[in-house]
C-alpha cells in the first residue's frame, strides 16, 4: 500500500493514500505552503511527463481534515502544513484507516508583527498582544470575557486607539504558530492561566492518554488532548477555583475523585463500540459531581462527609443530599448547564445516579450515563450504586465483569 505523505511549511511533508483509480498525484493544506507546492508540482510535471499533481489551499487545519478522512481516490495523498500534525488528528487518521504517515520537515518561515506605517511604531511585549487579543482575562481573581478596547488599556504607554488586528483565520498553521510563540508566552506569569496549564499538562501526561512524547506546553497538551478534554481540564480547574474557603480536604478529595473518574471513564469507553463519546465520557465524568461544591458553598457545616475517597466518598455525597435534601446529580447538570456544555454531557450529567432515568434518554446520552457509571466502578469496586447499573452497561455497551476486572488491574498498574 503507498503511504499518505504530510508536507509542512515549518514544515512537515506527510503522505500516505493511494490515487488508485486517478492519474493525478492531490495535495492539500496550508496556504503559506500553496505557492511552494503549486510550483513543485509544475516542476514534476515539466521532469515526468505527467499530470501535474493537483494542489488546493485549505489551510492546515482543513489540509490535516481532508488527509485524515480516510484512504482512496476522494481523500488527498499529500497534506501541506505549518505546523507538526497534532496527536489527535493522528488518531482521527487511525481511525478513518490511515495508518501509516511519514512526516517530513521541508523548509522554515517567519511570522511577523507591523502595523500600519501611517502610525508611529507600538512598542510591544508579548504580554501586551496577549492581553489584547485573548478571549479571556483575569479580573479580579476570575476569567472573564476581555474588556480591552483600545491598546491604552493594555498598557498605559501605548496610544487609546481601538484594538484591531488582522490575522490568519483559525484553520491556519501560521495562526497556530502565533499562538504557541506568542499567545502562550505572553499568558506566562499570570496566575489563573498557570493553574490552568498544570491541569493541562498533568492531564495530558496521565498514562491514560498515552502521549508520542510528554508535553511541555499549554498549546502542546491543547493539541494533544483535543477540544473536548482541555474544556473540561480548564472548566474544572475554574470551577475548583471558586471552591476557596470551603474545606480544603473535602475539596480535593472531590476533585480528586473526579478526575480519576474521568480518566477512567475515557479508559472504558475505548472498550466499547462507542469510542467516539470517549471525550464527551471524560468531560461529564469531570463534571458529574460538579453540583457539591455548590451544595458545600451554602452547607460547609457537612464538608466532613467528603473526608474520604473511593466507595466511601460516593457514599458520602449520598448523605450529604439526604442531610440538605437536594441531588446533586441535578445541582450538577445546572452547573454544567450554566457553563454552556453540550446538551448530551449535561443530560447525562442529570442522570449519573438514575439507571431508569437514562433509559429513557437519546442513545448518546444514554450511553454517556453508562459510561459515568462504568468509570465509577473501575474506581470505586462493586458499590450499592453499580449494583443497578451493571446488568444495563453489560447489555448495551458490552463490558461484563470480566473486561472490567482487567481495566481495573490496568488502571490500577498505570496510576
Amino acid at each position: 500500500m503507498l503511504k499518505k505523505l504530510i508536507m509542512a511549511a515549518t514544515a512537515s511533508l506527510l503522505a500516505v493514500s493511494a490515487a488508485h483509480a486517478r492519474d493525478q498525484i492531490r495535495v492539500a493544506g496550508s496556504s503559506t505552503v500553496f505557492p511552494y507546492a503549486q510550483a513543485a508540482a509544475e516542476e514534476y510535471a515539466k521532469k515526468t511527463g505527467k499530470k501535474a499533481p493537483v494542489v488546493e489551499s485549505l489551510g492546515t487545519g482543513g489540509g490535516f481534515k481532508a488527509f485524515c478522512a480516510g484512504v482512496g481516490e476522494d481523500t488527498p495523498d499529500i497534506a501541506n502544513a505549518s505546523r507538526k500534525i497534532k496527536d489527535s488528528e493522528i488518531e482521527t487518521c487511525k481511525a478513518n484507516g490511515v495508518t501509516s504517515i511519514t512526516e517530513v520537515t521541508v523548509g522554515y518561515d517567519g511570522i511577523v508583527v507591523a502595523n500600519s506605517k501611517s502610525h508611529g511604531r507600538f512598542e510591544l511585549t508579548v504580554k501586551d498582544l496577549w492581553k489584547a487579543l485573548a478571549k479571556e482575562v483575569p479580573v479580579d481573581g476570575k476569567l472573564v470575557a476581555n474588556p480591552y478596547q483600545t491598546w491604552k488599556d493594555v498598557n498605559d504607554s501605548l496610544p487609546a486607539e481601538k484594538i484591531e488586528v488582522l490575522g490568519p483565520p483559525p484553520t491556519s498553521g501560521t495562526r497556530d504558530a502565533f499562538v504557541e510563540l506568542v499567545m502562550d508566552k505572553g499568558c506566562k506569569g499570570v496566575a489563573e492561566i498557570d493553574a490552568i496549564t498544570g491541569a493541562l499538562l498533568r492531564v495530558a501526561n496521565s498514562p491514560v492518554f498515552r502521549p508520542r512524547s510528554a508535553p511541555r506546553s499549554a498549546l502542546e497538551a491543547i493539541n494533544m488532548l483535543g477540544r473536548t478534554r482541555t474544556m473540561a481540564t480548564a472548566a474544572s480547574t475554574a470551577l475548583r477555583s471558586q471552591c476557596s474557603g470551603l474545606d480544603a480536604a473535602a475539596v480535593e478529595a472531590l476533585w480528586s475523585a473526579s478526575a480519576r473518574a474521568a480518566e477512567l471513564s475515557y479508559a472504558a469507553s475505548r472498550h466499547t463500540p462507542c469510542k467516539a463519546l470517549a471525550d464527551a465520557a471524560y468531560l461529564a465524568a469531570l463534571m458529574q459531581d460538579a453540583g457539591i461544591a455548590v451544595i458545600l458553598k451554602r452547607n460547609p457545616e457537612h464538608s466532613a462527609l467528603l473526608h474520604a475517597c473511593g466507595a466511601a466518598l460516593e457514599a458520602g455525597t449520598r448523605a450529604l443530599d439526604a442531610l440538605v435534601g437536594t441531588e446533586h446529580a441535578a445541582a450538577s447538570f445546572l452547573v454544567a448547564r450554566n457553563w454552556k456544555l453540550p446538551a448530551d454531557v449535561c443530560e447525562a450529567i442529570r442522570a449519573h445516579h438514575d439507571p431508569k432515568g437514562a433509559m429513557r434518554l437519546a442513545e448518546t446520552p444514554r450511553r454517556l450515563a453508562m459510561l459515568l457509571a462504568a468509570g465509577r466502578r473501575l474506581r470505586d469496586g462493586v458499590s450499592p450504586d453499580w449494583i443497578d447499573w451493571a446488568e444495563l452497561v453489560e447489555a448495551e455497551l458490552a463490558l461484563d465483569e470480566s473486561t472490567l476486572e482487567g481495566l481495573a488491574t490496568e488502571a490500577a498498574a498505570a496510576h
